[in-house]
């Protein structure tokens, strides 16, 4: 009984051995040769925020407009923006990790400000 017990175990980690080599085999064949002909596309482009960056607040709005951020009067929806002088308070797309309170704003300011 523990001899066919060992056999049939043995049996099927040989298919199991067997089968894997067959699945190498399909994917290199499959893609050698084509490892450079799909172009590589890059969807992000992060821009880092923080204190005493020396970032200008017109180069912050330039970024906004080219995320689609609409400026506005009064910003009170996600995606809009209102620049006040130095200040610039923005409404984010996509809440993070801490979202503002309904109605608050992330507020920019100008480091001469």
């Amino acid at each position: 009984m523990k001899r066919a017990l060992l056999l049939l175990v043995g049996a099927a980690l040989l298919a199991a051995v067997l089968y894997a080599l067959y699945l190498d085999h399909l994917v290199v064949h499959q893609f050698e040769g084509r490892r450079w002909t799909l172009p590589a596309q890059v969807y992000a482009a992060p821009l880092e925020l923080y204190a005493g960056l020396p970032l200008t607040v017109p180069a912050v709005e330039h970024e906004l407009q080219r995320l689609h951020y609409r400026r506005t009067d009064r910003s009170d929806q996600p995606g809009t923006y209102r620049l006040a002088g130095e200040r610039l308070e923005v409404w984010r797309w996509v809440p993070g990790p801490e979202p503002p309170a309904s109605g608050a704003a992330y507020v920019v300011r100008s480091p001469e400000a």
